[in-house]
């Protein structure tokens, strides 16, 4: 027997987990640019594996050329589940409350008031801060 490309076998595994069948499967994987060969010879493991195991829910691993890959990487880490991830709300910044965009409308009104006064008594103004500094 050939050896096996370990992704292409692994692939169609999680492919038909998934519900596709074993064609379809195969048929996107040469899509995807591997060999015919690399993809007929992973089916063909694969079905003399899953009648070997007549019925069985798992399928037992197959020697491949990637397993000497696959041995100098870290074991996984297995997925954490966070139960009540998809309720929390995220909390909104301070910008996306709208309370920020108030508050700078009030300033800018408060700004443009006093540039307004101070427009109209100027000289009101002019006369006050001299009387301060003329001491």
């Amino acid at each position: 027997m050939p050896p096996i490309n370990n992704e292409v076998l692994e692939g169609i595994k999680q492919s038909i987990l998934r519900g596709e069948t074993i064609s379809q499967a195969a048929q996107s994987f040469k899509n995807a640019g591997y060999s015919d060969n690399e993809v007929d010879d992973a089916v063909r493991a694969l079905k003399i594996d899953s009648a070997a195991s007549q019925g069985a829910q798992t399928l037992r691993p197959v020697k491949t050329y990637n397993d000497s890959l696959d041995n100098s990487l870290p074991p996984k880490a297995p997925a954490q589940t966070i139960s009540s991830y998809e309720q929390q709300k995220p909390k909104k910044s301070l910008f996306e409350t709208g309370w920020f965009i108030t508050l700078l409308i009030i300033f800018l009104v408060i700004l443009l008031g006093s540039l307004v006064s101070l427009f109209f008594f100027r000289d009101s103004v002019t006369t006050f801060i001299d009387g301060l500094f003329s001491k």
